[in-house]
């Protein structure tokens, strides 16, 4: 079974081609090693190797021929992107917990006892551990996945030698141990794996279907014939130690003490025992170790090429459904500062209007007792009403409430996950990214919506006395578009419309400020469209609920395509 298999492979991004023409098997149960310099389109074939893009030409399969990015892929595939993004606001229990919420399987103990191990605390914010161990923390929540392919991308970019040699330690050790099949990528040759070093680099030139769109390398002439397959990728400058006397038997065919390798459309290696190769302090812990090989240094190749070493069979486990609940935690863990903020300053302007509204009912209350009304005495307390509170008369200054509340809850749910390159991280979990983002929307949505129709019930109250039969107050038609969508359900309704259009420009837009400032602007828009055109001939009074019902339904109408157009474009377009 091939761990990965693509044919004519593609990528591009307008007119450039990231990859082309990509013709690659890679076995299960190895290690498979993509070096390079920057250009050459390893990141990008790992992005679509774990769903995160979508081909332009050819296809590729992984775990034996699922579709990249299928909820049945993304359950045994682990990644590790560059940089290990992580949420550097959740502390390292968070992101345990956050992991096991997002997927079938997870281990718990395992992940706590390895932290515990490698020194990190619990209970300390990603945000404050260093490189090395936000690195360490990363493949911890990889591994403990118990993923059939563990993919990584530059793991080792930012660390020092010592920091690259334990983390190297860990994956081969995983790989000798539970039988996860690896593929990693480096720029640097021979820097990648344990101790500074690949045990079987592979060498990848500036073509590889690169950003000036070279097509990577073909398979080697007779690259099937056993005794050639060791020949399949050069060795760069510096290889690895010989083997040491004593090892197990050879682990592939051709020369001895080789694993077989496997290059882009290749020949796969044939597995075999593996001892000598790992750290010491891998070694110490009774891992295997794959056995390295002497060989030749020589300059980068033209094209990306991909080097295997043998591990054990993978094994089965029994799945179970992720389900929905979950992202009830997950929400409130990563948004609860944001929901938090909508819910004080909502409930700051409640005190206030609170506060403004006994006044109000006061002055009111004084107005209509007094009888008769033409007296000079019954006047002043009648301008004393009309005087009362001038601020929050005719509500103006609550009408930018929902596109504020709107414009700074809905970009924050993607446009910060894209400014941060944590989309790497949750949308390479089992859950998937397109129930991750319709769970998310939501429910953000939903907690929104309740929050703006409980604020619009204090709203109703404050202004009934300029409703009220016998009002002393003009204009007072329950129609006039300033007070008309701050009262009933129009209120939750716009301020539902406005967070589903952030969340949309954050998706589009991918930045936060900018998605911000373009809510703002579709919210007054809609908003004038829907005031002064749709509204003004609203007549008479007596139609304020049916109009209500109508504007609040077709409102949510729009809330649900804005929804299911972000869900669209997070599964369609390439990250």
């Amino acid at each position: 079974m091939n761990i990965i298999e693509a044919s004519g492979l593609g990528k591009r991004y307008g007119s450039t081609w990231a990859l082309r023409e990509c013709t690659l098997a890679i076995p299960a149960g190895h290690v498979a090693a993509l070096v390079g310099p920057n250009g050459a389109g390893k990141t990008t074939l790992l992005n679509l190797a774990v769903g995160l893009a979508d081909p332009s030409t050819g296809g590729i399969a992984v775990l034996g021929g699922l579709p990249a990015g299928s909820p049945a892929a993304l359950d045994g595939i682990a990644f590790v992107a560059q940089g290990t993004p992580l949420y550097e606001s959740l502390s390292a229990a968070d992101m345990l917990h956050l992991t096991s919420n997002l997927n079938r399987r997870f281990d718990r103990h395992y992940a706590e006892t390895r932290l515990g191990e490698l020194g990190i605390p619990l209970g300390r914010r990603a945000g404050k551990l260093s490189g090395g161990q936000q690195a360490q923390l990363a493949l911890t929540l990889a591994l403990a996945r118990r993923p059939r392919l563990l993919v990584l991308d530059e793991p080792v970019a930012m660390l020092d030698p010592i920091a690259r040699h334990d983390f190297m330690a860990t994956v081969l050790t995983a790989m000798a141990e539970e039988g996860v099949s690896v593929v990693l990528s480096s720029h640097v040759p021979g820097r990648a794996g344990a101790g500074g070093r690949l045990p079987h680099p592979a060498v990848a030139g500036p073509g590889a279907g690169g950003r000036r769109g070279r097509r990577p390398a073909r398979q080697p002439p007779h690259a099937d014939r056993p005794h050639d397959r060791g020949r399949q990728v050069r060795r760069a400058a510096g290889g690895a130690r010989p083997a040491r006397r004593g090892a197990d038997p050879p682990a592939g065919p051709g020369r001895r003490g080789r694993p077989g390798p496997a290059g882009l459309g290749g020949a796969p290696g044939r597995p075999g025992g593996t001892r000598d190769g790992l750290p010491a302090r891998a070694r110490r812990r009774g891992a295997a170790r794959p056995i390295p090989r002497p060989g030749r240094s020589a300059l980068g190749g033209d094209a990306m090429t991909t080097m295997t070493m043998p591990a054990r069979p993978e094994h089965g486990a029994g799945l179970r459904p992720v389900p929905w609940r979950r992202m009830t935690w997950v929400t409130w863990r990563q948004h609860r500062i944001a929901l938090g903020g909508v819910a004080v300053f909502l409930g700051a302007l409640a005190v206030w209007l609170w506060l403004a509204g006994l006044q109000l009912r006061h002055a009111y209350a004084a107005a209509i007792a007094c009888h008769p009304a033409g007296p000079a005495a019954c006047q002043n307390l009648i301008a004393a009403f009309q005087s009362t509170n001038v601020l929050l008369k005719g509500g103006f200054v609550l009408q930018p409430v929902p596109a504020l509340i709107g414009a700074f809850a809905g970009p924050l749910v993607l446009a910060c996950e894209f400014e941060t390159g944590t989309f790497r991280y949750a949308w390479t979990q089992g859950f998937g990214r397109g129930r991750w983002t319709l769970a998310k929307l939501v429910l953000l949505g939903a907690a929104v919506a309740a929050i703006a129709g409980a604020f619009s019930v204090l709203v109703s109250w404050y202004y009934q006395p300029y409703l009220a039969p016998g009002r002393l107050y003009s204009p007072t038609s329950p129609l006039l578009h300033w007070l008309f969508d701050l009262r009933g359900v129009a209120f939750a309704a716009w301020t539902l419309a406005a967070f589903t259009m952030g969340a949309l420009a954050g998706v589009l837009i991918r930045r936060v400020v900018p998605a911000i400032a373009a809510t703002l602007a579709g919210y007054a828009g809609l908003a004038v469209l829907a005031g002064a055109v749709l509204r003004a001939n609203y007549q008479p009074a007596s139609h304020f609920w049916p109009v209500q019902g109508i504007e609040g339904g077709g409102l949510l109408a729009l809330s649900l395509l804005l929804i299911a157009a972000t869900v669209w474009l997070v599964r369609r377009r390439a990250a």
